[in-house]
């Protein structure tokens, strides 16, 4: 799955339209899964965009792709935007998904999703 979504953005570095990308996606069962490609500054050097670089996902992440999605599956009736993000992903006991999509979840306060020590498909213990 994440090879499949992470294909635009593979596409767009390749023909030039943005310098690198990555991704993270934690599925239900709690697994997690990353890709990069491209660069992760151009200036005031280049320099590769690797598995050890770490991203704040600000508020413009919410607008462009987070907001969307939760819309999408609770049109779909998937996920109910008033109940715990544990419907979901069973470690974000206290958070629901109106406070994500509000920019209200706190998810700063969290720690980091994916390890630093290069076991990036495996949660933090």
């Amino acid at each position: 799955m994440i090879d499949a979504a992470f294909t635009p953005a593979a596409a767009a570095i390749a023909e030039g339209r943005i310098p690198g990308a990555a991704l993270g996606i934690v599925y239900a069962d709690g697994r997690r899964a990353m890709r990069h490609a491209g660069m992760a500054a151009l200036v005031p050097e280049p320099e590769v965009l690797t598995a050890d670089h770490w991203f704040d996902l600000a508020s413009l992440s919410k607008v462009i792709a987070t907001t969307p999605m939760i819309l999408t599956l609770a049109e779909q009736g998937r996920i109910d935007l008033d109940r715990p993000l544990t419907d979901a992903i069973p470690d974000h006991a206290e958070v629901a998904g109106v406070q994500v999509a509000t920019d209200d979840a706190a998810l700063a306060a969290l720690c980091g999703r994916f390890a630093r020590d290069g076991n990036h498909g495996k949660h933090e213990q």
